[in-house]
């Protein structure tokens, strides 16, 4: 599940750093096209949540698992998603490493 952030949490992240250091962290940009890239490959099934701030997951034995996106300090990334466990935020520069490690 690939998430996004909104406009108001992008702009205030803007403010924060400052324009140059803001737009330097869209070069994960590409790591986030090559993850969905990969992603495809593989017949994984991809969720992109955009202008959200909260995620629910259910897991196989019907417990939740929630996800507070509006408190996570980076604006865009990846959570893997097994109903038989944890969702995991993972290294999107290390998408194929992470992938195999989660879901073995």
């Amino acid at each position: 599940m690939f998430y996004y952030p909104d406009s108001s949490k992008a702009e205030q992240r803007k403010k924060e750093l400052g324009e140059d250091t803001f737009y330097i962290g869209y070069d994960d940009a590409y790591y986030m096209y090559e993850s969905h890239e990969f992603l495809k490959g593989v017949r994984a099934n991809i969720i992109d949540a955009k202008n959200v701030k909260f995620l629910s997951l259910i897991k196989a034995d019907k417990s939740t698992s929630n996800i507070k996106l509006d408190t996570i300090r980076e604006l865009w990334g990846l959570y893997l998603f097994n109903p038989k466990k944890e969702p995991k935020a993972v290294d999107i520069t290390m998408i194929k490493d992470e992938y195999h490690n989660y879901y073995k």
